[in-house]
């Protein structure tokens, strides 16, 4: 399942041309995902994300990401993912 984007990002456009990069990229994530400790992170962006969007603080291009101290806020989905 693959996306057409017009222009995609650097690491996107990396991984669309090198085969082996991306294998051994699908399985790092694939492995860091099922950790327990993951899960609870991604339920936890979830639920504020859910709970944001239900008093409307949220808008639809944007990610629950961690500020400064720590606490989760809305934030840019572009530079949130492409910080990590």
């Amino acid at each position: 399942m693959s996306r057409t984007v017009p222009s995609p990002k650097k690491s996107a456009s990396f991984y669309r041309k090198n085969a082996k990069s991306r294998a051994k990229k699908a399985a790092y994530d694939k492995a860091f995902n099922a950790r327990p400790e993951q899960k609870k992170d991604r339920a936890e962006h979830g639920r504020a994300r859910y709970k944001a969007v239900k008093e409307g603080t949220v808008k639809s291009n944007q990610d629950m990401v961690r500020g400064k101290n720590g606490r989760l806020r809305a934030g840019n989905r572009s530079k949130n993912r492409a910080a990590k």
